[in-house]
């Protein structure tokens, strides 16, 4: 049995990976274009008027709901594609961000994916504002309690003022 980290010391995947790769994509397909068939049925199925305003109301809201789920089916369905094509280029399973190999278990879980997890974790990092190391002072601020430290001194939270806010 191979360990789980042998991935990293690779170049490629064997053919047979990759065939692997591809038969959980395809099935992966199949489902969501069930899914999407069931969804558009669903959602233009029943249009009988309704003669109550908020059953009307409701109906609506039901056909926008599965809609937005269909939309949704379709958007992977497009990562799918994506993800196929590329065992045309011999570009599956490679990070494009970075150019290296997925690791497989993300590969066999989400086999349209297309970028490694450590790429994708730094991009929403750098998202959310985080890409850069914090600084640290001497008082830390959280939420208008300045903590004031210096050695020996107590770590007693001192409530900001209006005032103190401001300035």
């Amino acid at each position: 049995m191979a360990k789980q980290d042998d991935w990293m010391d690779k170049d490629e995947y064997s053919s047979e990976e990759l065939e692997e790769f591809k038969a959980i994509l395809l099935a992966e397909k199949a489902k969501v274009l069930e899914r999407l068939r069931n969804r558009v049925s669903e959602a233009v199925g029943d249009s009988n008027p309704m003669p109550d305003e908020s059953d009307q109301a409701q109906q609506l809201t039901e056909q926008a709901f599965v809609l937005r789920l269909a939309d949704k089916e379709t958007k992977l369905l497009r990562l799918i594609d994506k993800a196929v094509k590329k065992f045309e280029t011999g570009d599956y399973g490679f990070c494009e961000g970075t150019g290296d190999l997925i690791n497989p278990a993300r590969l066999r879980l989400r086999p349209w994916t297309r970028y490694s997890i450590d790429y994708k974790e730094d991009q929403e990092r750098a998202k959310k504002g985080y890409a850069k190391p914090r600084e640290r002072s001497d008082d830390i601020s959280i939420h208008n309690t300045t903590f004031e430290g210096g050695e020996g001194e107590s770590q007693a939270p001192k409530e900001l003022g209006l005032k103190d806010q401001i300035s």
